[in-house]
């Protein structure tokens, strides 16, 4: 498992925020083809059950210059995660997907955010 972005707190997440590092995926055990079959789980935490929104894109490439300059390499997006709703006091709003794709490098960003709340969170978590 691994994690995109980690707990990115409601005043940074704004349209255009800064993509998260970017990750070198290595082979995971028994999964087949090298760089594949990940799964990507959003959630959003929020401390109040105040209604809120934010979509995560997740992108990737082949590109081995994303690793040294990312800025400056070709990313394909993989897919969104779309959080909305309103959180219980005790719970969180999550949504996710999986990819059996061959992808070398991984990285996300928050493109939309509505979210409200003190103490609110966006995360994204990918595993294997």
């Amino acid at each position: 498992m691994s994690i995109l972005l980690n707990a990115v707190p409601k005043a940074t997440t704004d349209a255009g925020a800064a993509y998260s590092q970017v990750i070198p995926l290595t082979s995971p055990p028994g999964a087949g083809a090298q760089y594949s079959k990940r799964t990507f789980q959003g959630i959003l935490r929020n401390a109040t059950a105040v209604a809120s929104t934010a979509t995560i894109t997740v992108q990737v490439s082949n590109d081995p210059v994303a690793e040294s300059t990312p800025l400056l390499a070709a990313w394909v997006t993989l897919g969104t995660v779309t959080l909305s709703g309103t959180p219980t006091a005790t719970g969180n709003i999550t949504d996710g997907f999986a990819s059996d794709a061959t992808w070398r490098y991984v990285r996300a960003s928050i493109a939309q955010s509505g979210v409200t709340g003190a103490g609110s969170v966006v995360s994204l978590i990918m595993g294997v």
